[in-house]
Formats: structure tokens, sequence, C-alpha cells
């Protein structure tokens, strides 16, 4: 069973809609969306169609709080303007993971999936139990979880596996108050991933 997370602000029938193609594409499967929002209006929007937190916080706060809730063995790393192919979970399903699969966003991939599946075992043995470390705000944790996973030897991207990010930087939303919000916090992560990458030896 996969729980899939999805923390959202401000996009009430763009989240919507988000979880009615995550459950088009999951027909069939035993999967859970946990939304995080502390929006009124799409918490009233979605009342019995996830399981819904009824918290803010940071975006990264928000992943770690639905993932402190979450019961799926697998753990996917969601957001509001992702858009599923209908395949995307069979092909999961066919892989030869080691519990780490980063998807096809469509965008400019450059050796790092931006979402991704993990195994709860895999966050346990690699990520020291931490879905993301709380340090980060928004950005760059996704990078230092994909260089601890190849440095584990367990990194696997499956570009079949299409999971469409809908983002204002590939021109394919408009750039609203969400994601000014999330830009005014990413020279913070990107200091703090600097730093943490080069303790590591990951940079």
């Amino acid at each position: 069973m996969v729980s899939i997370i999805l923390p959202t602000l401000g996009r009430t029938e763009q989240c919507k809609k988000c979880i009615e193609r995550i459950y088009e594409t999951m027909k069939g499967f035993l999967c859970e969306v946990i939304v995080i929002t502390e929006d009124k209006e799409t918490q009233k929007a979605l009342k019995g169609m996830c399981t819904l937190i009824e918290e803010g916080g940071t975006a990264v706060e928000k992943w770690n709080r639905g993932y402190a809730e979450s019961i799926g063995s697998w753990v996917l790393l969601g957001a509001d303007d992702l858009w599923f192919d209908m395949n995307w979970y069979k092909v999961f399903l066919n892989s030869k993971n080691k519990g780490f699969v980063g998807f096809n966003d469509l965008a400019n991939y450059t050796g790092n999936a931006t979402h991704f599946m993990m195994s709860k075992d895999f966050i346990n043995q690699v990520l020291d139990g931490q879905f993301i470390y709380p340090e980060y705000k928004a950005w760059y944790f996704d990078l230092e979880i994909c260089h601890r996973a190849r440095k584990a030897g367990r990194y696997l991207y499956l570009e079949d596996c299409i999971v469409e990010h809908r983002h204002w930087n590939w021109n394919k939303a408009k750039k609203d108050k969400t994601y000014k919000l999330g830009e005014s916090r990413i020279n913070l992560d990107k200091k703090l991933y600097e730093k943490r990458s080069k303790a590591l030896g990951t940079n």
C-alpha cells in the first residue's frame, strides 16, 4: 500500500482534481491520500475525499506531519501540481527497485528526481527514519535524499513512470501566491543543503 502525502495551500480546485486523478490511476490498488492544509475552503471541499490534517506550516513540516499519520509501507512525496499518468503505478510495480523510485516529471531531469516514492524500510535504513530532514523548509531536501539513495546503491529513476510536475518553472502554471511563498525560502534551504552535502561528501 502506498501513502500519498500532499501538502496544499490556496489551490482548492487544483488539489481536488489532483486527488481525483490519483484515485483514477490507482483503481484496483490500495492507497491513501493524506492532505495537510490550513486553508478552510480546501478543508471543506476535501472532506470525505482523503485523510485530512487541518494544520499549517512549511511544506516540509506538512510532509512530515502527513508521514507521521501514514499507514502505507511506501510513501510518495506528493504535491498539488502533479499529474499522474494512467500507468505510473503499474510501471512501479514491475520495477526491480531497492526502496527508492524516482519519477519522470516531464521537466528538466538533471540526474536527481524531484518527486519520488520511498519504502519505509528505505527511510529507516538510509534516511535515519526521517521522511524529510526537518531542517529544510521547502527546497533542496530532494537533492539530499537522492544523493543518499545513490550513495547507498538504491537510487532508481524510472523513465516510464510518469508523474508530470506542472510547475510554473516550466511554463505549466501561473506563478501564484503559494509558489511565491515557497520561493521566499529557497536561499536558506540552498545554504543548508550546501553545508550538509559537503559534510556528507555528496556534492
